[in-house]
């Protein structure tokens, strides 16, 4: 094409170098028109294409939306019943698990005596009992809120069955050649520990039930009522030793533990402080040979305990 153009334009005599320029400068100009065109059809074409996608966006938006809305409106709604319901309990029982791993953590350094006649043994019998009773509480209220639309409030109920496992069950102490299983003297009945819990609740009104706080729980003490609901767990907890009742030391090694793992999971996001418990060094303060020698299996199992769900 360019070489018949510049023979045309040759006959027109012009010369063959001017002609040359002529035809390239004709050239580039059809082209740069040719490309213009091209250029306002494609930006055409895409303009269209984005009204076509956003079109069918919004579409599927819609369509999402009326399929999910029932959820969508479900899950907020119970999300909202489920804090009402066990908001200040969960905070409450970040509390009480704090509380009771710092005991433990003291009990080897201060072996004080463990009775309801003096300050140090109610208060630790509190400190335990009081994980008991708000962690009946919390799963009380599964019958009024879904706990399926939080993993949080999972593993608060989670927390609970572990709890109760570690004070009844022969899993966590590792089947210890000394135990007893026919009275409860290193051991409470996982049945019993229900009937522990509630001994703490305070009914306010017709739906308001908390836990007694401490001072509470001191003032109940004379009623002998109260008293007999709370007495394996009293009789058990009388009778601690490092030396001489080196199961149950198990036992609150391993709850202690479990409530380090709840702070950890649940309580540092709300700015609860986190320290490690070394487990194996924890359980080497008692004098039990078996329980030295198997030391490192002691922790696989109190893992084991903690992560088998619900």
């Amino acid at each position: 094409m360019e070489v018949g153009i510049v023979t045309f334009i040759s006959s027109l005599g012009v010369s063959s170098f001017t002609a040359v320029w002529l035809t390239k400068l004709l050239v580039s100009h059809r082209l740069k028109k040719d490309l213009q065109v091209h250029k306002v059809k494609l930006e055409k074409s895409l303009d269209a294409f984005k009204g076509e996608q956003d079109g069918q966006v919004r579409k599927d938006v819609e369509l999402y939306l009326k399929q999910h809305d029932a959820d969508i409106k479900y899950n907020f709604e119970a999300r909202a019943r489920l804090y009402h319901a066990i908001g200040p309990l969960k905070f409450q029982l970040l509390l009480a698990a704090r509380d009771f791993k710092v005991r433990v953590s003291e009990m080897p350094r201060n072996p004080y005596s463990i009775n309801l006649g003096g300050h140090y043994g109610k208060s630790t019998i509190y400190r335990l009992a009081r994980l008991l009773c708000l962690a009946e509480l919390i799963e009380s209220k599964v019958a009024y809120a879904d706990f399926a639309v939080d993993d949080s409030s999972i593993k608060l109920l989670e927390f609970k069955k572990a709890l109760f496992v570690m004070l009844s069950g022969s899993k966590v102490i590792c089947h210890h050649p000394k135990a007893n299983w026919k009275t409860q003297k290193e051991h409470i009945f996982f049945d019993v520990l229900s009937k522990i819990g509630n001994a703490l609740v305070v009914h306010e009104g017709q739906s308001i039930m908390r836990c007694m706080s401490f001072s509470e729980f001191s003032d109940e003490l004379v009623n002998v009522g109260f008293v007999n609901k709370l007495s394996p767990l009293v009789d058990v907890m009388s009778g601690f030793c490092l030396k001489d009742t080196p199961i149950l030391w198990v036992r609150l090694s391993c709850i202690a533990v479990l409530c380090n793992k709840l702070i950890d999971e649940i309580g540092r996001p709300v700015g609860f402080k986190y320290t490690s418990i070394d487990l194996v060094s924890l359980l080497k303060n008692s004098d039990d040979k078996y329980i030295h020698c198997k030391a490192d299996k002691y922790v696989r199992l109190c893992r084991e305990t903690m992560s088998e769900g619900l």
